[in-house]
C-alpha cells in the first residue's frame, strides 16, 4: 500500500483527508470521496487499485452515517477495470453488498437511495451473485398506487438489465401499465418523463429510443391537455428530458428560467429542478447554464439574497457527481453560500449547511457550531437545538461534543420547567447525555407525592419526548394511566386528554383506539367536552381513514349532546 501511495501522492492525500474526517466527524465529504474514486483509473496496476479500494472501504466501515451504503456500490460501478469489482475482492464482496443494501434506508435523499439500490443490484449480477441480486430485487416491493414506489421500480428495472434484458423490459412494461392508472395528472406526466429517461439509459437499440421518445411525447401531451402547472412539471421532469431529447430539453430550460420574471414561487421550483438533476443530468454545461441564470436574476434583484445562496448551494451540491472539483470551487469564491448562513433565516441556513457538508464536512461543522452558539447567546435555545438535531447526521461523532460545550453551559442556567419545555428538541439529539437528562427528570417527577400531580408531570414529559423517544413515551403514558386509574373523571380529564393527544402524535391508529374508548365514555358524562376534544384532536390527524372515524365520533358526540340538552 505504501509503495502504491508513494507513486500516487494525490490518492494518498485523499485517503488521509477521508481517514481524518471519518475519525473526527463520523462522516466524510462526498466531494473528496468522488475525487478519490475518479483517480482510481490512474493507478497503474489492478493490485494497486484493489489496495486503494480496500483502504477506502476500511475507512467507510468505521463511519456512523450513510457513506458506506452509497460509496461502496458507487466505487464498484465507477472503476473502469472489470477486474476491480467484487470478483477481485473475493468473498468479502458479498458481505459488502449485503451491508450496503441493508444500510441504504439511512440515506436521507430518496433519489440517492434509488441510485444506490440500482448499483448494488447491478453489481450483484455483474459479479455472478445472481441469487443475491434476486434476493435484493424481491425485497423491494413496488406499490402500484404509489408514485415514489413506481419510480424506485424504474431503478430496479435498470439493474435487472445486468442479469436479463427480457426481465428488465417486463418490469418496465408493468410500470408503464401502472403509471397509466396513477391518480393526478402531474404525477402521471412526470412519471412518464422519468420512464422515458430510464428506458433510454437501459437499452441502446433504436426501438427502445423510439419508445422513450413516445413516452416523453405522451407526457407532454398530458401536461397540455389537462393544464398541468407547466413550471411545476418542468422542475420535476426536465432533468430527465436531456437524455431523451436534448434540443427539446434545452428549449424547455429557457421556459423554466424565464419563469423567474412572472412567478413568485419560481425559486422553490428552480431548487427542485437542481436537486432532481443530481445523478441524472450528466453534462456540466447544463449546471453552468443554470448557475449563470441564478447570478443574472440575483443581480437584477428578482430574487432575494437568501434565495440566491439557497439556489447556488443546491446547484453546486447537485453537480458534485459530474465534477467534484467545480462543485468545491464555490467554497472559496466571493459568491460562496457560506455568507448565507445566519440566525436571521434558520431554515435557509440549515439547507445551505446540508449542501456544503457534501463539499466540506469540517466547514459545515464549523458553521453549525457558530450558528448554534449565536442562537444560544440570543436565548433562542429551541431553535439552536433544532439546528443541531437537523444537522447531527452530518457529523455524528461530534454530537456529544456539541452537547457538552455548546448546549450544556446554557442549560445550567435554566430552571427545571424551562428544560422540560425544551425536551421536544432535546429528545431528537442522538447522545446518551440527553437520555440521562430525561431519566433525571423522570426520577424527579416520580418523587411528587400527589398521584394526580405526578401523573400530570409524567404525561408532560412523555408528550415532549414523543418525537425522539416514542417507546419511552408510551411506557410513561402507561405508568401515568395506572396512577390515575381510581380517580374520578373530573380530576383526571385534562391528563387523559393529553395522553390521547400524545398517542395520536406517536401513531394515529394506536392513538385512535384510545381516543374511541375515551370519547365513548366521555360522551355519556360530558358530551360538550367530548365534542370540543374531538374537534381539537382531529387537527392532529393526517390519515383520511382516522379522520373519517373521528368525524363519526364527532357526530355521535353531537347527537349525544343534543339528546342531553333536550332532556
Amino acid at each position: 500500500m505504501v509503495f502504491i501511495l508513494r507513486r500516487d501522492p494525490t490518492i494518498r492525500r485523499y485517503l488521509e483527508i477521508l481517514r481524518k474526517e471519518m475519525s473526527l466527524y463520523g462522516k466524510i465529504s462526498d466531494a473528496i470521496a468522488i475525487k478519490l474514486i475518479g483517480n482510481l483509473d490512474f493507478v497503474e496496476d489492478k493490485q494497486g487499485s484493489l489496495r486503494v479500494i480496500r483502504e477506502f472501504f476500511g475507512i467507510l466501515s468505521r463511519g456512523r452515517s450513510w457513506d458506506f451504503a452509497f460509496f461502496v456500490p458507487y466505487t464498484l460501478s465507477n472503476v473502469s477495470r472489470k477486474d476491480c469489482t467484487t470478483n477481485l475482492l473475493g468473498d468479502v464482496g458479498r458481505d459488502l453488498l449485503i451491508r450496503s443494501f441493508n444500510s441504504v434506508i439511512a440515506i436521507p435523499d430518496f433519489q440517492v437511495q434509488n441510485y444506490a439500490y440500482m448499483l448494488i443490484i447491478r453489481a450483484s449480477y455483474l459479479c455472478g451473485l445472481t441469487r443475491l441480486g434476486d434476493r435484493f430485487v424481491s425485497s423491494i416491493q413496488i406499490d402500484a398506487e404509489n408514485p415514489k414506489s413506481l419510480e424506485r421500480g424504474m431503478y430496479v428495472a435498470r439493474a435487472l438489465a445486468a442479469k436479463d434484458l427480457g426481465e428488465s423490459d417486463d418490469l418496465f412494461m408493468y410500470i408503464k401499465e401502472k403509471i397509466d392508472c396513477v391518480f393526478g395528472k402531474l404525477n402521471h406526466s412526470v412519471l412518464l418523463a422519468k420512464l422515458a429517461y430510464h428506458l433510454m439509459k437501459t437499452f441502446g437499440d433504436s426501438e427502445s429510443r423510439k419508445t422513450a421518445r413516445r413516452y416523453l411525447e405522451e407526457s407532454l401531451r398530458i401536461k397540455e391537455d389537462y393544464a398541468v402547472d407547466s413550471i411545476r412539471y418542468l422542475s420535476l421532469s426536465l432533468p430527465y428530458m436531456f437524455s431523451v431529447n436534448t434540443a427539446l430539453a434545452s428549449r424547455f430550460m429557457d421556459s423554466l428560467m424565464y419563469a423567474a420574471v412572472r412567478r413568485k414561487d419560481w425559486t422553490e421550483h428552480y431548487k427542485d429542478f437542481l436537486e432532481e438533476s443530481k445523478l441524472v443530468v450528466e453534462g456540466l454545461d447544463v449546471f453552468m447554464r443554470a448557475e449563470k441564470w441564478i447570478y443574472r436574476v440575483y443581480e437584477e434583484k428578482r430574487i432575494s439574497e437568501d434565495d440566491y445562496y439557497k439556489l447556488i448551494s443546491a446547484a453546486r451540491s447537485s453537480v458534485i457527481y459530474v465534477d467534484p472539483f467545480y462543485a468545491s470551487s464555490i467554497i472559496k469564491s466571493e459568491k460562496s453560500p457560506v455568507v448565507g448562513v445566519s440566525t436571521r433565516n434558520i431554515s435557509n441556513s440549515i439547507y445551505i449547511i446540508k449542501k456544503l457538508a457534501q463539499l466540506d464536512i469540517p466547514l459545515a461543522y464549523e458553521l453549525t457550531s457558530i450558528l448554534m452558539r449565536e442562537l444560544m447567546s440570543e436565548g433562542r435555545y429551541s431553535e439552536a437545538l433544532e439546528v443541531c438535531a437537523e444537522l447531527q447526521s452530518y457529523f455524528p461523532s461530534k454530537i456529544d461534543e456539541q452537547y457538552s460545550f455548546v448546549i450544556v453551559p446554557y442549560l445550567r442556567g435554566l430552571r427545571r420547567h424551562q428544560i422540560v419545555e425544551l425536551l421536544p428538541s432535546l429528545s431528537l439529539l442522538n447522545t446518551d447525555r440527553v437520555k440521562s437528562l430525561i431519566r433525571n427528570l423522570i426520577n424527579r417527577a416520580e418523587k411528587i407525592a400527589n398521584p394526580i400531580e405526578r401523573a400530570s408531570e409524567i404525561v408532560s414529559i412523555a408528550s415532549k419526548i414523543s418525537r425522539g423517544f416514542p417507546n419511552w413515551s408510551r411506557q410513561l403514558l402507561l405508568y401515568a394511566e395506572e396512577l390515575i386509574e381510581d380517580y374520578e373523571w373530573e380530576e383526571k380529564a385534562d391528563i387523559v386528554e393529553s395522553m390521547v393527544e400524545t398517542l395520536i402524535r406517536i401513531n394515529e391508529r394506536e392513538g385512535l383506539r384510545k381516543f374511541q374508548l375515551v370519547i365513548n365514555h366521555l360522551a355519556e358524562i360530558d358530551a360538550k367536552r367530548a365534542t370540543r376534544m374531538i374537534e381539537r384532536l382531529m387537527q392532529l390527524m393526517r390519515s383520511s381513514e382516522t379522520k373519517t372515524i373521528a368525524k363519526q365520533l364527532l357526530q355521535y358526540a353531537i347527537e349525544k349532546k343534543k339528546s342531553i340538552d333536550e332532556d
